[in-house]
């Protein structure tokens, strides 16, 4: 929330979980769309009841006969017209995640550099990506494995990079994304990192 006040003053917009959990379209996405201070970007904001997203399409399995689809249906009900539209979702391998593969068309997987647990996470993500093309008949791709909080002074963030460019070969980017303290300042600052 602090980095959207640093980019927008408008907070009373409805967010994904009111597009995502309203009745019949009574919420869509362009009423969520928010204007930033940046050129060209605009946002479409989410909040911790989006969490509940998983429970609430169980509970509703005779409004949504294919829970995998639900964001892109969205999606293609709406009237906007983006070049690129980026979806950041949670680490987790939920039912959300799913919605966002299922309406996109490719994806990029970021690693948290020397941890293991990434690296488990990975071999599930590429798995259920897998199952999710299938099932969908998706032509999803694969962008590549971006490497975060990466220290290459470190032993633990070298051996994870050689054993990722070993299993996935060109798959992993060349481009990282290095372990900063201007991420934590930007944050304080209610400034975005791009602008800080």
């Amino acid at each position: 929330s602090s980095t959207l006040s640093a980019l927008t003053t408008e907070t009373s917009l409805p967010s994904l979980a009111d597009v995502l959990m309203s009745e019949k379209d009574t919420v869509r996405i362009e009423d969520c769309i928010q204007w930033t201070s940046i050129e060209n970007l605009q946002l479409l904001k989410s909040t911790l009841r989006l969490s509940k997203f998983d429970a609430f399409v169980q509970q509703e399995m005779t409004q949504y006969p294919s829970p995998w689809i639900i964001l892109r249906e969205k999606f293609e009900r709406s009237k906007l017209d983006f070049d690129i539209v980026l979806i950041d979702c949670p680490p987790a391998l939920s039912l959300l995640t799913c919605n966002a593969l299922a309406a996109s068309d490719s994806y990029l997987i970021p690693v948290e550099s020397g941890s293991n647990y990434a690296i488990q996470g990975l071999d599930d993500l590429v798995s259920i990506v897998a199952n999710i093309r299938h099932k969908l008949s998706l032509d999803l791709r694969c962008i590549g494995i971006l490497l975060t909080k990466h220290m290459k002074a470190q032993t633990a963030c070298r051996v994870m990079e050689q054993e990722l460019r070993k299993k996935h070969a060109d798959a992993v980017l060349t481009t990282t994304i290095r372990l900063t303290t201007k991420f934590k300042q930007a944050e304080g600052m209610k400034t975005p990192v791009i602008t800080f």
